[in-house]
Parts: structure tokens; sequence; C-alpha cells
């Protein structure tokens, strides 16, 4: 079976076990995404290198927790970075065996995927100089027991790289449904039912919030910064030469507007550990 074929048929079937989710179309195209190791996870690593500057990731122990299906890995040890990947799930490991495989990578490099979850990295402390995590707090079994982790694996200095979504949404993004913002589950497990999709997924998911993960931060000693709102400035900047916390509250409720029962909000954060 090739990495391909092997990668559909397991998002067919979690696709449509947890969410009720069988569009093929859709999920042919998140497998393109997942087998293209070159450019899928090309815009994580410009982030942090507007962050940090491309020397400092170039010198940079770096973990992605949870690594999935290997193109954030992949695509930094394609290009030179010095990276590892933590991942809880078997099948996700086996496809990036055979992905690597038949893509004729070095066999070196799945010695940089590890079996671990967030609340129990299997790295001693300060192994990393950056972490980075993208759509896949939402799931943790203990957000607490993560943050902990982060703070203990990194070093002194070290950075912390945040992507999830923001449950304050009126869209649900693994169900693609709308939804009320922080929802209540009860109500919610009905809501699915009349639309005949299964409850199992929503059991899968936490309600995460900005400000939730504002909070853990700063209860573990991290200084932060919003990249979605420094990326917004700069883009205003440029256009007008106008430097306007206003114009970016005005540009991040228009797009919320926008988006509204089509997408989810987002979290987009840069910690440091002081």
């Amino acid at each position: 079976m090739t990495a391909r074929n092997f990668l559909y048929k397991h998002l067919i079937s979690e696709s449509e076990h947890y969410f009720g989710i069988k569009d093929g179309k859709w999920l042919s195209h998140v497998c393109n995404a997942w087998m293209n190791d070159e450019s899928n996870s090309k815009h994580r690593y410009d982030a942090m290198r507007s962050m940090i500057g491309d020397e400092t990731l170039r010198k940079s122990r770096i973990l992605d927790m949870s690594s999935g299906c290997g193109t954030f890995v992949f695509y930094g040890l394609i290009n030179g970075y010095d990276l590892f990947g933590a991942e809880p799930e078997t099948w996700k490991h086996q496809f990036n065996l055979l992905k690597a495989k038949e893509k004729g990578y070095p066999d070196a490099w799945m010695k940089r995927f590890v079996f671990g979850v967030g609340e129990y990295l299997p790295f001693r402390d300060g192994t990393f100089d950056i972490i980075s995590t993208y759509q896949t707090l939402e799931h943790v079994q203990s957000l607490h027991k993560c943050f902990g982790e982060f703070k203990r694996v990194l070093r002194r200095g070290g950075y912390l790289f945040i992507g999830c979504p923001d449950y304050t949404s009126f869209f649900e993004g693994h169900y693609r449904i709308p939804m009320l913002p922080l929802m209540n589950r009860l109500l919610f497990k009905i809501y699915l039912k009349t639309l005949k999709r299964p409850t199992k997924g929503l059991d899968t998911i936490n309600y995460i919030t900005k400000k939730t993960i504002y909070r853990l931060l700063l209860d573990n000693d991290f200084e932060i910064d919003d990249i979605a709102i420094i990326q917004i400035k700069s883009r205003i900047y440029n256009k007008i030469n106008i430097n306007s916390n206003i114009l970016v509250r005005i540009y991040l409720t228009y797009s919320q507007i926008k988006n509204i029962f089509r997408r989810e909000n987002s979290v987009n954060l840069f910690a440091i550990k002081t």
C-alpha cells in the first residue's frame, strides 16, 4: 500500500467515526497537503523566522508537539534545521515511515520521531531551544501538564510557538459546522444528533481560548507576544505607514465578522521562557 493510500484510508475512517465527515474530495485535499513535506509547513517556519530570525532558528533544537503526519519535521530536516517530533498515534508513525521510504529520506530521520504525549514529553530538562505546537492543544488530556512540560524541556530563554483554535468562535473546525461560542456540550451533542453526526469527536475536544492560553503561559513564567497582531500591524504599516492599535482591532473584528459561521477563530502566540 502506498503512503498516500494508507493515509487516505485512516483519514476516511477517523473522520467518519468521530465527526461524520464523508467528503472524499476534501479529505483527498488534506491527504495532498500532508504528503507535501516540501512546502506545506513553510508558513509555520516563516512565522518563527519573523519573530526570532533565520540565524537563531538554524542554531536551535526544535520540538514539534505533536508531529502528526510529519510535514513540519520533514520540512525542517529537508532544509537543514534540527528537528524532533513527539506523536502519540501509532498509525501516524507508520505513515511517516512509509512516506520516508517512498521519498528516499535518510533512515536516520526516522529516529527524530518519538512516541509521546504533551503531558509527559520523553526528553530531559532543557533539551530544546524551540517548541512548536500546532492544532493540538484542543485534544490534550491536561493543558496544565502540557504547559508544565513545555516549561521543563525548554531551556531558559527558549521559545514556544502556539497555534490552536479559539472556541469563542461561531464555527467548529473538526466537524466543519457552525456552533455557538463555548457552546454548552450537552446542547452541542443534541445539535450533532439532529444533524446525524457522531458525538464521539466532541469528547476528544477541549474548549480552549486565547484567554486560557495566556493564563497558562503567565502561570509558567512565559513572556507573550501575539503573532497575528504583529503581522496585521506590519501589513497596515506597509500599506499606509500608520502604526495603530485601533486599526488592528478594526481589522480583526472585520475578519471575524466576515468569517462568522465559516471559519474558527485562532490563537497564534509566541512566548519566551523567562
